[in-house]
């Protein structure tokens, strides 16, 4: 085998092309396959298994022996591009090119010793980074480890051996029934109108919200398909970009409306109409919130702004725009909505992330569940 292409399943079940080659082992000089890495598309990956059959010609293929982390995080973060949004290499480039390339970047890749990755931990703390930005880092480390012993370099990950600092999960600010109505009053009457009723009332995420389009909205059934988003491009100083697919796998999902979101998005579809008439030059992208020329919004500072602005239009305490849809799935489970339906609704990955999110509304639902089991005892009793 020269090289090879395999088409595969990827984990929200479109098609992925994973590129292996053949190559020779330095240090024992047995013959042995390397997994180049899984991409999206195929001319990517016929493209990545040119450049790997080209490296491999030259003796340009990572070595076992002399790799060093920087090396493998370049080549790791190639691969990686192929797979996750632009956004989202780019935050993992800052990450390697900012942390992990200057505290591990000359380090042997079979050196690497757990107590060293433990250590540099300590050392990052004690320079004042969050146990949140430190996790990160060995994250990106720990996946690039992964990819160093799909291709031959390595056998074991030594990340995996080594304790994370802990995240303190601060409590989620969230408005009451009475302040949740409050502020839908005043927002019905803001040209975002459609967004909030989808974050307030959907517990959609902002980005979710930005990307519905019209033809994701099935009028008879009442639900809206959550198939892609709209996130800022930080590679075009922020600026709108619209991304064919949800920010996890699990995002993509039918969520079912409640009236009165049909209600404002039949009345705002209408008002669309008029402001395409009027505009000089729309641009269709079939979405249902956009700028006065029908381009996408970013999530960003605009939306914040307006957002606050209403909130002081109303007199509401202030809170985030993501915690709209904390909001949301707080009052659900207090309604004793299932935590599994919840999280469906939301998205989420497990309902693991949704109780733990929301864990600070289970001892009111426990005393409810409690309550709920004494009436049914006390059912038929006899005085």
């Amino acid at each position: 085998m020269a090289a090879v292409i395999e088409k595969r399943a990827g984990k929200d079940g479109t098609p992925a092309y994973r590129v292996r080659i053949a190559t020779t082992d330095p240090a024992t000089g047995r013959r042995r396959n390397v997994t180049i890495g899984t991409w999206r598309r195929k001319k990517d990956a016929e493209a990545a298994e040119r450049e790997a059959l080209l490296k491999r010609d030259r003796g340009t293929l990572l070595d076992p022996r002399t790799t060093t982390i920087a090396e493998l995080l370049d080549e790791w973060l190639k691969v990686k591009a192929g797979a996750i949004s632009p956004n989202t290499t780019k935050d993992y480039e800052i990450v390697c090119r900012v942390h992990l390339k200057p505290a591990l970047g000359n380090i042997r890749v079979q050196a690497l010793k757990a107590d060293r990755v433990q250590s540099q931990y300590a050392t990052w703390g004690q320079a004042g980074m969050s146990a949140r930005m430190i996790r990160g880092c060995s994250m990106r480390l720990s996946q690039a480890l992964d990819y160093a012993i799909k291709v031959g370099l390595i056998y074991a990950n030594v990340v995996r051996q080594t304790e994370r600092p802990s995240l303190t999960r601060s409590k989620p600010s969230v408005w009451t029934v009475d302040e949740l109505r409050r502020f839908l009053g005043e927002a019905d009457r803001d040209a975002l109108a459609p967004l909030w009723r989808l974050l307030a009332g959907e517990g959609l995420r902002r980005g979710e919200a930005l990307g519905l389009r019209w033809a994701d909205i099935n009028w008879e059934r009442g639900t809206a398909h959550i198939v892609q988003t709209v996130t800022a491009n930080k590679n075009d100083r922020g600026r709108a970009l619209i991304q064919q697919r949800t920010k996890t796998a699990s995002g993509a999902r039918s969520v079912r409306l409640t009236a009165e979101t049909i209600a404002a998005l039949q009345w705002h579809r209408k008002r669309q109409a008029e402001q395409r008439l009027r505009a000089v030059d729309w641009q269709d992208n079939d979405l249902i919130v956009t700028t006065a020329n029908g381009t996408p919004i970013a999530p960003g500072g605009n939306v914040q702004r307006s957002f606050d602005a209403i909130v002081k239009r109303a007199g509401l305490r202030r809170i985030r725009v993501h915690d709209l849809r904390h909001t949301h799935a707080t009052l659900l489970l207090l309604a004793g909505v299932p935590a599994k339906v919840v999280s469906e609704r939301l998205g989420h990955a497990s309902i693991g992330i949704t109780l733990d999110t929301y864990s600070h509304v289970l001892p009111a639902m426990q005393d409810e569940a409690a309550d709920a089991f004494s009436r049914i005892l006390s059912i038929g009793r006899t005085a």
